[in-house]
């Protein structure tokens, strides 16, 4: 009789969740999980970016017939439009601190900024970093706002749960679930130009209007800002470390920029052609291919040719490898170099310095540039205002081969316009593994372009 009894107890549970389906047989309290817990307590601190681009130009009028008028009769027609773009960032303190994706800010010249609660502010932008894709807003706010934990991505497992949280399509505080699917992925930029590296892949659903949102861990920490998507594939997401976006977050408030770190030599990856040349029987790393007199590696005794195997307890694979290591770092750190060289393995020990740009430009230009402003050369150049102007430049040099003179004015490097002495020195360190550089420079009333492969 008691057996049947208690066999009878889960017949007349289920007849009880079907008759009063709002009874509290599962009260919310107990379905409140630690992704509940999570979402609810990190959500409000995800926000919508929304940005507005100014374009001066007709979107509607063809390109050929642009040239046409242009060339014949008078400049095309122009006209001003807005381009919209959205997407999401995160709040990490209570002084209105915003980390997002760079690529969702990037040329906007006006940035709103949506909370949870519905309140709007207008963004001013603290500083950006295209390398790492990352850049800081700032909103000024009287009540207080909702921020979130740092944590840290250097303790990440390959299969532990995590929650993004973000604004797919424009739909605020989306919460999706899923592992991290692998650590230390590379990524190609869409444009080619760029290798993004040591980014956490998951497999939470990530669209577009993702970037810049929250991943985070099990305890509500943000351990990364989701940055990219393989359209053509689902379920692959990809996020930033947290350990890298504290750095250029703590560089980009303190100096507005992020400081190029210095150990003074060049490096590409040990392929078969190089290790050929070297006769080596190392399978991996990065090669050494030029040392800069001066520098901490010129210091410690590193030569052209010395293979690099480790950084600190780090393996390399590839001068990507190289990049993003060195990049975790201050400058100030001391590393440690595995080197396989001609008198063997050894280890070097380099203090990472502050960019030499004046040495740099002299050394891998062949010239020395100042303000178009100054004293000595506004004779020169006149009323300009834009530009900097060739101060010196180094016999036998790039700059001296290329038939450049003290006072040339250069007012473009590639894609980038020089307005001043600041941009020029903030372009250099990216000129560090470059072989050639396009110029447009201005010598008395003529302009002209030209390559000039550098040293």
């Amino acid at each position: 009789m008691k057996k049947r009894k208690i066999a009878l107890i889960p017949a007349i549970f289920f007849v009880v969740l079907i008759l009063f389906p709002d009874s509290e047989a599962f009260p919310q309290a107990q379905r409140r999980s630690g992704i509940v817990q999570v979402a609810e307590k990190a959500g409000p601190a995800v926000v919508n970016i929304s940005t507005e681009q100014k374009l001066e130009d007709n979107p509607f009028f063809d390109s050929h017939l642009r040239s046409f008028f242009r060339d014949f009769f008078f400049e095309a027609p122009q006209e001003e439009y807005v381009q919209n773009s959205l997407g999401s960032g995160v709040i990490i303190d209570g002084k209105g601190y915003i980390l997002t994706n760079e690529h969702v800010i990037m040329g906007a010249s006006r940035i709103r900024i949506s909370l949870a609660d519905k309140r709007e502010f207008f963004a001013e932008v603290a500083g950006t970093d295209p390398s790492s894709d990352l850049a800081v807003l700032k909103i000024n706010a009287t009540d207080p706002l909702p921020s979130i934990r740092l944590g840290r991505s250097d303790d990440l497992m390959i299969g532990e749960t995590v929650i993004a949280i973000g604004n797919p399509f424009g739909f605020s505080n989306t919460v999706t679930t899923g592992v991290v699917s692998a650590l230390g992925r590379k990524l190609k930029a869409r444009n080619g130009e760029r290798i993004y590296s040591d980014f956490i892949q998951i497999d939470a659903a990530i669209n577009p209007g993702n970037s810049g949102g929250a991943l985070l861990n099990i305890e509500g920490e943000l351990i990364g800002i989701n940055t990219a998507i393989i359209s053509e594939a689902e379920g692959i997401g990809f996020a930033i470390p947290i350990d890298r976006a504290k750095k250029v977050f703590y560089e980009l408030v303190s100096y507005g920029e992020v400081r190029p770190l210095w150990l003074g030599m060049e490096v590409a990856t040990l392929d078969a052609e190089l290790k050929r040349y070297l006769k080596t029987t190392e399978s991996k790393g990065t090669v050494v291919v030029k040392v800069f007199s001066g520098s901490p590696a010129e210091s410690t005794g590193i030569r052209v040719g010395d293979i690099i195997t480790r950084i600190g307890n780090e393996e390399l694979d590839s001068k990507e490898d190289y990049d993003t290591i060195i990049s975790k770092h201050n400058i100030g750190d001391r590393v440690v170099l595995s080197i396989s060289g001609k008198g063997g393995f050894r280890t070097s020990a380099l203090t990472i310095g502050d960019f030499p740009s004046r040495r740099f430009s002299f050394e891998k230009l062949g010239m020395e540039v100042s303000s178009t402003r100054s004293s000595i050369f506004s004779i020169v150049t006149g009323s300009r205002s834009k530009g900097v102007v060739i101060s010196r430049i180094k016999p036998g040099g790039p700059a001296d081969r290329r038939g450049l003179e003290r006072g040339d004015i250069i007012i473009q490097i590639d894609n980038n316009f020089i307005d001043s002495v600041e941009d020029y020195n903030k372009l250099l360190p990216k000129l560090l593994s470059r072989r050639s550089i396009y110029m447009l420079i201005v010598r008395g009333r003529y302009s002209y372009r030209l390559t000039m492969e550098l040293d």
